[in-house]
């Protein structure tokens, strides 16, 4: 784990961890609220959810004259998004 670390960064995997969180819980909520119906679309909510938290929070960043925007915060955001909600749509075509 450590050379993950490293080779990444701390920054940019809590960028990914967070995004990956907030995707997959919102796509999975709703996914578990309708019945366990139209996961593409829940999937798809969860990740416009989760990455615009984190464009809001880089955009925050910029606004704060001591910080800067990053790029590589928000390629990490929207990975961790992607990935984040890909799961809860796989699981919805493993269930069947």
């Amino acid at each position: 784990m450590r050379w993950l670390i490293d080779f990444f960064g701390a920054d940019k995997l809590a960028h990914f961890g967070v995004s990956f969180a907030a995707a997959f819980l919102l796509a999975g909520l709703g996914w578990q609220l309708a019945g366990h119906a139209h996961a593409g679309t829940f999937g798809f909510v969860g990740f416009l959810g989760s990455f615009y938290g984190g464009l809001a929070k880089e955009w925050g960043d910029y606004q704060n004259p001591a910080n800067r925007w990053d790029w590589g915060d928000v390629l990490a955001d929207a990975i961790g998004a992607f990935v984040g909600a890909l799961l809860i749509v796989l699981c919805s075509l493993a269930k069947g």
